[in-house]
């Protein structure tokens, strides 16, 4: 195959693993999945894998925190936590509470960039306020993307389900 057969094929592949992701969240509530891609002399190479080899763990989601009566949503922080042997660059989580939302996904974007990478076995926090209801205890799709120092990306769909905070 030529370089530039190769090339066009690329799109299509990512399209493909993307789609396949999103519908795994949707049937399987208790699994993850994780595509990693790399973009090399206009070359992508995608792999799959299961949660064995997560490269980002979910320490926590929880809210709503005080004020448990804040008229303009609830606050929720996303606490995740570096499982690789590599600095990450960039972190960002897109939580779906709820399809019908105008606000849907709702953007967590950790404070991770090439001066302030997210090292090995350390965690970084966010918290933003999420203007649709959500319900404790219930499982909610959260798509988590990752850059690391080498310039691998990869992009994972976790189902995670948020709890009360401990105040």
């Amino acid at each position: 195959m030529r370089l530039s057969t190769l090339s066009k094929l690329a799109v299509p592949i990512a399209a493909f693993l993307l789609t396949s992701l999103l519908l795994n969240s949707c049937f399987n509530v208790n699994n993850s999945t994780v595509t990693t891609s790399k973009t090399d002399s206009n070359q992508t190479v995608a792999t799959t894998g299961d949660e064995n080899i997560s490269p980002v763990e979910v320490i926590s989601v929880t809210g709503p925190w005080p004020p448990l009566t804040n008229p303009g949503g609830d606050i929720t922080q996303i606490i995740l936590g570096n499982t690789t042997s590599e600095p990450i660059i960039s972190l960002t989580a897109s939580l779906n509470i709820r399809a019908e939302s105008i606000f849907n996904p709702y953007l967590f974007s950790f404070d991770v960039t090439s001066s302030n990478s997210l090292l090995p076995g350390r965690t970084v926090s966010y918290t933003r306020v999420v203007e649709a209801g959500y319900q404790n205890g219930v499982a909610y799709p959260l798509t988590i993307n990752v850059t690391f120092l080498d310039g691998v990306s990869t992009v994972e769909i976790q189902q995670i389900i948020i709890s009360e905070p401990n105040t």
